[in-house]
């Protein structure tokens, strides 16, 4: 009997899980929310001389893992905030 919690596209390929997806959608609303966090802090003052701290100084203060950090990052890179 196939699993119940996987979704079949019409090639009767393993698609990725309805679980699966929601997580990816999860990390990307994290992304976008520590990316206005950071984008209010560069546009205010927040960091001393207009440098972000390394990633991982960024992940343990926001409690966010490098890959949230990296994705909110590339988003403040596409608005040219960011190098």
């Amino acid at each position: 009997m196939p699993s119940t919690d996987r979704v079949r596209d019409h090639a009767g390929q393993g698609a990725t899980t309805v679980a699966a997806r929601a997580r990816r959608r999860l990390r990307a609303d994290q992304a976008r929310q520590l990316a206005d966090l950071l984008r209010h802090q560069l546009l205010t003052g927040g960091f001393e001389d207009g440098t972000l701290p390394h990633e991982t100084t960024l992940a343990t203060d926001y409690r966010a893992s490098r890959n949230t950090v990296r994705q909110a990052l590339d988003l403040l890179r596409a608005e040219g905030l960011v190098e």
